[in-house]
């Protein structure tokens, strides 16, 4: 979808609402909720969404995207997300 969008915009668009969009925001809806339990300070669930989805996610999505053959590995997803966590509750508590 990445390398037609350009030639199909409208089917781009509608995927990512369909499919990254609504991942991201179910977890604003859940970062929204911590914050208001006071587990978090956070002022822009949408923006602080995408900030976890990218430091979780973001490194082995473009590995996969840059080296199409390399493998990715249960230990390195897992590996990235810990410390994608991390990082996050770092800046949001």
């Amino acid at each position: 979808m990445i390398s037609e969008a350009d030639h199909f915009p409208e089917l781009a668009q509608v995927y990512f609402a369909r499919a990254p969009g609504r991942g991201l925001e179910a977890i604003a809806t859940g970062l929204e909720r911590l914050t208001k339990q006071k587990l978090l300070r956070i002022d822009n669930p949408a923006m602080a969404a995408d900030h976890f989805a990218y430091l979780v996610l973001g490194p082995i999505i473009d590995k996969a995207l840059f080296h199409p053959l390399a493998e990715v590995t249960d230990s390195e997803i897992a590996r990235h997300a810990a410390e994608g966590v991390r990082v996050f509750i770092a800046a949001y508590t």
